[in-house]
């Protein structure tokens, strides 16, 4: 006598899995076939979808095909130092739990890995929200604001035309955000020329700045507010040597920022000085304070 049992199952739907039922039935016929049970799959009956909750984006390659899917793709750039993004985090758990937003791709990334992709963007502070679809950016929402976050992801649910979506992104990015803009950048004093003439400019305020002091840090934010984890933890390590420093912030001019990265041949931020010499970016503060040489180091002549 034959005994005929219905399984039902849950697919997990995961962005990028293709394989079918036809795979699902045949594993579990391997299953049943190594309990040794007289069992026949005469049914697969498939049940309720269930969502990746947040899907976490580690690299530059996955970021781009992720933002080039059909759907609505909400990406929330964060860092796990920030209590602020626990609570975008939840927020975003929730909302894809929701039934009505089933096809919405919901994901997230640590800002402070994506420095490119945050410049692109404008990402200058975290928690931020970016929304795309189809490779077009849509909309943003900067900080903790919760009602404003939901209330985006279900207005660009349906595609608008793609000149409300360019309006929407040049009137994103342009837009001073309120809470986390940076103050406007200072005027800069590179002369309206051509040529050689702009960078010997730029290299001469570029010196300038690196020599302000006799220690001295190019961060992003400043040290009682800085505006990474990057930054904040170069602060802790010069302010706990008792040495003194200056510091510059790079979000601040733009100039500046891009500038510095060809003229010092070092191209992520921070970046500590000592005598208007490069030492290096926080891996090598690190490495001089685990040998026991930092202090020397900031206190030569």
């Amino acid at each position: 006598m034959n005994l005929y049992i219905i399984i039902k199952i849950n697919i997990l739907r995961v962005m990028s899995w293709g394989q079918g039922v036809s795979v699902q039935q045949d594993f579990l016929r391997y299953i049943v076939n190594q309990l040794n049970l007289k069992v026949h799959v005469r049914h697969l009956v498939i049940g309720p979808q269930v969502k990746m909750v947040v899907m976490q984006i580690r690299d530059n390659d996955q970021f781009e095909k992720t933002i080039e899917t059909n759907t609505l793709v909400v990406i929330h750039f964060m860092a796990p130092w920030a209590a602020q993004c626990q609570s975008i985090n939840n927020v975003l758990k929730d909302l894809s739990e929701l039934n009505e937003l089933k096809e919405v791709a919901f994901a997230e990334l640590e800002a402070e890995h994506f420095p490119e992709v945050c410049l692109t963007y404008n990402v200058i502070s975290v928690p931020t929200v970016l929304y795309f679809r189809r490779g077009e950016f849509l909309d943003r929402v900067d900080g903790v604001k919760v009602a404003e976050l939901t209330n985006k992801v279900k207005s660009h649910l349906k595609p608008s035309s793609l000149a409300q979506v360019r309006q929407a992104a040049e009137n994103s990015i342009n837009q001073a955000t309120p809470g986390s803009a940076t103050a406007p950048a200072p005027a800069s004093d590179t002369k309206e020329t051509s040529g050689n003439d702009t960078f010997v400019t730029m290299e001469q305020r570029l010196k300038g700045l690196i020599n302000r002091h006799k220690v001295m840090i190019f961060m992003k934010g400043s040290p009682d507010a800085p505006r990474c984890g990057f930054s904040r933890a170069i602060i802790e390590i010069i302010r706990a040597s008792g040495v003194a420093f200056g510091t510059f912030d790079i979000l601040s001019d733009e100039e500046v920022r891009q500038n510095l990265k060809t003229y010092s041949d070092w191209h992520t931020y921070p970046q500590l000085y000592v005598n208007g010499e490069l030492v290096g970016g926080l891996d090598i503060v690190k490495e001089l304070q685990e040998n026991g040489e930092l202090y020397t180091t900031l206190i030569a002549q």
